[in-house]
C-alpha cells in the first residue's frame, strides 16, 4: 500500500490567527490563546489543527453568528493532531476557531522554549522559539504545514523590563497589571508556520538603517544579544546585513518586503540560525565575533548571516510546497550564501573554500549507496529532520551553481526574479523553477538536463580515454564510494555540464555529455586534458594512464580550483578501487613547491582522510608522518608562528592549516613551540592569535595528557567569548589517553556543557581514531537519555552516526543488531542516518584491507 503523507485535510484552510501569549518564567510554562479565522472548503462536523504537548482550556467554533457545540477535544499524540468533533456540520465559508491553552516553557530546543545564560553570577532566563521543521504545534494549535500559509497577528504579555520580539514591529504597547506590559505586533505578511517567531528576555541591540533599492523607504536592522554581547561582538554581523540586503534587492529584483529584520544571538540553539520572517535567530557561535576574533570565525559568521537572509526570499517570500522540496530552500541559501560573501568580500575567494568545504562534503555523502534524491519523499514528521543533511543543503548548493554555470549569470538571474515574482507568497515545487529558469535560457530545457540530478541519488564517474590524436572517449558511471555499480545500480544517464581545460587553450570549452558513452574532439597535439574545469560540476573523472600522467605532470600550471579538483578526486577513486592510493602521495612527493593555502587544504584533507583508515597499522602511519613533514616543512616554516598586522585573512588561515598539518605529522620542533605557546597563553593571555588557538588546543590536548586537558576546560569554562569557548570544547575530545576521552564523553552531557553543545564534542571524541570504541559505547549506554534530551531531533541524529568511522565490517553488523533493537519511533528518526554509518564503516574496511599492503611499498613512504 502507498504510504501517505502525514498531513491534515484540505477540507479546512486557515485565513488568519490572532494569538495572545504570556510566559511564566518562574513555573516555566506559558499560558495562551489563539483564535484562528478558517476558510472551510466543503462541509464537515469536525476540525483537525495540530497541537502538540499543549493542554487544552476551551474551545469555541462560530460561522456567522452561529455558535458550534464541541462533543469532542480529542489529541491523537501520534498524527500529532486535535480533533475538535462538532454537534452540526460547518457550511462552506469562513468560519473561526478559539483556543485557550497552556503548556511547558521547555529546555528541549524547539516549540516555545527557555535558553538560560549567566550574568554576572547569577542564572538568567530568556523565551525563544525553533518552529521549524514542525515545532510551531508545540507552542499554539496551527495548521502546521508549509502549503497552508496565513497572516498572524501576535500579542505577548511579558514583565515590563524584558525586550519581547515578534517578526513584526510593535504596533501598541499598553501596562497589563502592576508589572507587565502587553505588546500588540502588526500583522504578519502571510506566510507559514514554522516562519513564526518571538523572543523575550534582557537583549540588548544595536542597529543602523539600510535604504531600499527602489524606494526612498529604509529598513531598520538590529543585532540583538544577551548583556553586552550586541554591542561588543555585534558590529560585524550588523555591517555585514546592511550590505547583504541592498545586494539582494538588486539580485532578487524585489525589496525585502518586511520593515524591520532583526537578527538576535540565542544562548541556547539546535542549528546554527533560522530565517524567521524578520526575527533571524542564531546561534551565539554564528553571528557573534570582534576584532580578535579569526579569520575562520569572522568569514563562518558572514556565510551564515547571508545564508538566512538569502531565505527571506527564497524559502520565506516563495516557500517550497512540502518537506521533499526542502532543498529549493536550504540548496538555494548554500549556493547564495558563497555568492554573496564572494562579493561583499571578494578577498577571501569564497568558491574556493565552497569547492574544499560544500562540494567536497556533497560528493563524499552522495557517493553511498544509501544515499538520498535531494527531492526525497517525505512522508511522516520525524522523517523530516533526517533530511536537513548535506544532501539538502550542499549537493542542492552545487547543482545550483551548476546550473548558473549552464544557463549564465543573467540569464540565472532573469530566471530566478521571474520565478520569485510570479510565485511571491505562494508555495512552488522544484519543476516550478526548472520552468522559469527555461522560460529565460537559451535552447535549454531546464526540467530535462535536470531532472536526474534532484530526482535520483548519486552523480556520475566519468571514464576519459584517448581514442586517438583528436579524439577523447567519455563513458559514464554512477560513482559508488567502495566498488563499481551493478548494472541495476547504474540504470541513469545523467546530462552533465563539463567545463574542458586543454594544454595550450586559455578557453574553457563547454561539453554537455547526454549518453552514456560519447566522444569530444580536442586539438591535434593536445598533451593533457583538465575536464570539469574549476569543479563545476558534480562528477569524478577517471583518466586513462596517460591522460592521468599528462595531468599531474602539468598540475602545477593549472589554476587553484583544478588543483584542488585533481587532488580531492585522489582518495575517492583510491577508494573505489579504480587505482592505487599511493598514486595519491606520488600526486602529493610534487607539491612541496605549492603556494596556495586552499589546495594545501586539499592537500591536508586527503592526507588525514587515509591516515584516519589505516590508523591501526602504526608503522604504516609513521611513515605517512614522515612524508607528511617532508612536504609540508619548508611551507610551514616560512609561514612561522607569529602573525604579522599585514597578513590578510588567507594567510592567517594559511598559517594554521600548515602547522596544524606539522603537528600531525608529529614534527617534534613543532609540537615544542605548541606547548611553549599555549603555557604561555594561560600564564599571561597574550602571544597567540585567535586564529592559531584552535590548533594550539587540539595540539596540546592531542599530544599532552591530563594537565593539558584540565587547562583547555578551564578555558572553556571560565570564557565569556563563545568562539573561544566553542573550540576549547572541540579540543576535548582530540585527546589521546583513553580515560580522558572517556571523561571527554562524560563532560558533554554533564550540566557544564550546554545540550546545543554536546555533540560539539561527542563526535570530536568519535572522530578521533583512539576513541571511536570510547563514543559508541558511550552512545549506546546513554542511547535514551540523548533521545530525550532532543525528542529525536537534529541532534539525535548527530548523536547516532558515531560510529561512522569505524574500519571494521564486524562493527557495521554490531551498528546494525543494535538498531535493529530500538523501538520504531527511535528507528524512524536516525533510519538514514544509521544506514549511512553502516555503509561507510563496510567501505572503509573494504578500502583499508584492499590497499594496506600497497601503501607499505608505496616508495613515497619508504
Amino acid at each position: 500500500m502507498a504510504k501517505k503523507r502525514q498531513v491534515l485535510p484540505d477540507t479546512i484552510t486557515p485565513i488568519h490567527y490572532v494569538l495572545q501569549l504570556e510566559p511564566d518564567f518562574t513555573a516555566f510554562t506559558f499560558a495562551g490563546e489563539v483564535t484562528i479565522s478558517i476558510n472551510v472548503h466543503e462541509p464537515t462536523d469536525s476540525i483537525r489543527v495540530n497541537a502538540v504537548d499543549l493542554t487544552m482550556a476551551s474551545i469555541v467554533v462560530k460561522q456567522g453568528e452561529a455558535q458550534f457545540p464541541v462533543n469532542k477535544m480529542d489529541i491523537d499524540e501520534d498524527e500529532e493532531e486535535l480533533l475538535i468533533g462538532l454537534g452540526k456540520q460547518l457550511q462552506k465559508g469562513e468560519a473561526m476557531v478559539k483556543i485557550t491553552f497552556t503548556g511547558e516553557l521547555g529546555e528541549k530546543l524547539n516549540g516555545f522554549y527557555r535558553s538560560s545564560y549567566e550574568d554576572n553570577g547569577k542564572t538568567k532566563w530568556l523565551g525563544t522559539t525553533q518552529f521549524e521543521s514542525t515545532y510551531a504545534r508545540h507552542a499554539f494549535p496551527c495548521f502546521d504545514e508549509p502549503g497552508k500559509k496565513a497572516t498572524f497577528g501576535v500579542t505577548l504579555i511579558v514583565d515590563k523590563e524584558l525586550e519581547a520580539l515578534c517578526n513584526m514591529p510593535v504596533e501598541t504597547q499598553v501596562d497589563h497589571g502592576d508589572n507587565k506590559k502587553k505588546l500588540t505586533y502588526a500583522d504578519t505578511p502571510i506566510m507559514s508556520t514554522y516562519l513564526l517567531c518571538w523572543v523575550i528576555g534582557d537583549l540588548h541591540c544595536i542597529e543602523g538603517t539600510v535604504k531600499h533599492t527602489r524606494s526612498d523607504q529604509t529598513v531598520l536592522v538590529r543585532v540583538y544579544g544577551t548583556g553586552e554581547k550586541a554591542k561588543k561582538q555585534g558590529q560585524f554581523a550588523l555591517d555585514v546585513a546592511l550590505r547583504t540586503l541592498p545586494f539582494y534587492e538588486e539580485y532578487f529584483g524585489s525589496d525585502y518586503p518586511l520593515p524591520k529584520a532583526d537578527l538576535v544571538a540565542i544562548p541556547d540553539f539546535d542549528a546554527g540560525a533560522m530565517e524567521n520572517w524578520g526575527l533571524v535567530t542564531f546561534r551565539e557561535t554564528t553571528i557573534l565575533c570582534d576584532s580578535d576574533s579569526s579569520a575562520h570565525t569572522k568569514q563562518y559568521v558572514s556565510l551564515v548571516v547571508t545564508h538566512e537572509l538569502a531565505h527571506q526570499w527564497f524559502g520565506n517570500l516563495v516557500t517550497m510546497d512540502w518537506w521533499q522540496e526542502l532543498w529549493l530552500n536550504e540548496g538555494f541559501a548554500c549556493f547564495t550564501e558563497y555568492f554573496a560573501t564572494d562579493k561583499l568580500f571578494p578577498e577571501w575567494n569564497s568558491w574556493n573554500d565552497f569547492t574544499t568545504g560544500e562540494y567536497a562534503a556533497a560528493m563524499e555523502k552522495d557517493a553511498l549507496l544509501s544515499t538520498h534524491p535531494i527531492e526525497v519523499p517525505v512522508y511522516r514528521t520525524n522523517e523530516i529532520d533526517e533530511i536537513f543533511d548535506d544532501i539538502s543543503y550542499c549537493k542542492g548548493a552545487c547543482v545550483i551553481r551548476m546550473l548558473q554555470s549552464l544557463l549564465g549569470v543573467n540569464n540565472f538571474q532573469a530566471g530566478v526574479n521571474d520565478y520569485l515574482k510570479t510565485f511571491e507568497y505562494k508555495n512552488a515545487k522544484t519543476v516550478d523553477l526548472w520552468a522559469y529558469l527555461t522560460k529565460h535560457a537559451k535552447d535549454v530545457d531546464v526540467g530535462k538536463v535536470m531532472g536526474n540530478w534532484t530526482a535520483q541519488p548519486g552523480y556520475p564517474l566519468l571514464y576519459v580515454t584517448k581514442k586517438d590524436n583528436e579524439t577523447l572517449s567519455v563513458r559514464q558511471s554512477r560513482f559508488l564510494s567502495a566498488r563499481s555499480p551493478s548494472a541495476e545500480e547504474d540504470n541513469v544517464v545523467w546530462t552533465v555540464p563539463v567545463g574542458l581545460r586543454k594544454d595550450g587553450d586559455t578557453e574553457v570549452q563547454q561539453v554537455l555529455i547526454k549518453e552514456k558513452e560519447t566522444t569530444v574532439t580536442i586539438p591535434t597535439g593536445c598533451k593533457w586534458v583538465k575536464f570539469n574545469a574549476d569543479c563545476v560540476t558534480m562528477c569524478r573523472v577517471h583518466y586513462d594512464d596517460a591522460l592521468s600522467h599528462a595531468l599531474a605532470a602539468a598540475l602545477e600550471t593549472l589554476p587553484t580550483l583544478d588543483r584542488i579538483g585533481v587532488i580531492a578526486d585522489q582518495v575517492p577513486l583510491a577508494k573505489a578501487g579504480l587505482q592505487s592510493t599511493c598514486k595519491l602521495f606520488e600526486m602529493l612527493a610534487a607539491c612541496s613547491e605549492e603556494k596556495e593555502y586552499f589546495v594545501w587544504a586539499a592537500i591536508a584533507k586527503a592526507v588525514s582522510t587515509v591516515m584516519r583508515v589505516f590508523a591501526e597499522d602504526k608503522p604504516l602511519i609513521s611513515k605517512m608522518e614522515a612524508f607528511v613533514a617532508k612536504i609540508a616543512e619548508a611551507k610551514a616554516s616560512e609561514l612561522g608562528w607569529d602573525v604579522p598586522e599585514s597578513d590578510d585573512d588567507i594567510r592567517k588561515k594559511f598559517r594554521v592549516e600548515m602547522l596544524g598539518l606539522m603537528a600531525r605529522a608529529r614534527h617534534q620542533p613543532t609540537l615544542d613551540m605548541a606547548n611553549k605557546k599555549f603555557q604561555e597563553w594561560v600564564e599571561t593571555g597574550k602571544g597567540v592569535s585567535a586564529d592559531l588557538r584552535d590548533m594550539l588546543y587540539s595540539t596540546v590536548v592531542r599530544y599532552g595528557g591530563e594537565k593539558e586537558w584540565n587547562q583547555v576546560r578551564e578555558i572553556y569554562e571560565k570564557s565569556d567569548e563563545v568562539s573561544e569557548k566553542d573550540r576549547a570544547l572541540h579540543a576535548l575530545g582530540r585527546a589521546s589517553d583513553k580515560t580522558l576521552l572517556q571523561k571527554a564523553l562524560e563532560y558533554s552531557l554533564s550540566d557544564k556543557v550546554k545540550s546545543q553543545d554536546s555533540t560539539s564534542l561527542g563526535m570530536a571524541v568519535a572522530r578521533n581514531t583512539e576513541g571511536t570504541a570510547i563514543a559508541w559505547e558511550f552512545v549506546k549506554t546513554n542511547w535514551e537519555r540523548i533521545f530525550s534530551m532532543y525528542e529525536g531531533g537534529f541532534h539525535t541524529t548527530i548523536w547516532s552516526s558515531a560510529p561512522q568511522y569505524f574500519v571494521d565490517e564486524a562493527k557495521a553488523k554490531e551498528v546494525n543488531s543494535w538498531f535493529e533493537g530500538l523501538s520504531e519511533k527511535h528507528q524512524s528518526c536516525i533510519r538514514r542516518t544509521v544506514m549511512n554509518a553502516m555503509e561507510t564503516i563496510e567501505d572503509n574496511a573494504k578500502w583499508k584491507v584492499r590497499d594496506i599492503g600497497d601503501l607499505n611499498a608505496c616508495p613515497q613512504l619508504n
